[in-house]
């Protein structure tokens, strides 16, 4: 992700991480992960897209950013 500051990137699209086989909590997964991207890139994105595999991922961003 260090590119995305170094190349004046604005927009970016990225899987959704977990929540496979292992079975890590999608509402952790899901809180982290908006964390990371908030706490570090809040001026240089314009615009995150995050590709849900399922309805349940999907449902827990959307929880999360209502």
């Amino acid at each position: 992700m260090k590119c995305v500051q170094d190349h004046n990137i604005q927009s970016l699209a990225i899987p959704s991480l977990g929540g496979g086989k292992r079975g890590f909590p999608q509402k952790r997964i899901v809180r982290l992960t908006l964390n990371v991207i908030k706490s570090n890139y809040p001026d240089c994105l314009k615009q995150v897209q995050i590709i849900c595999k399922d309805d349940a991922s999907f449902g827990a961003y959307k929880e999360r950013l209502s």
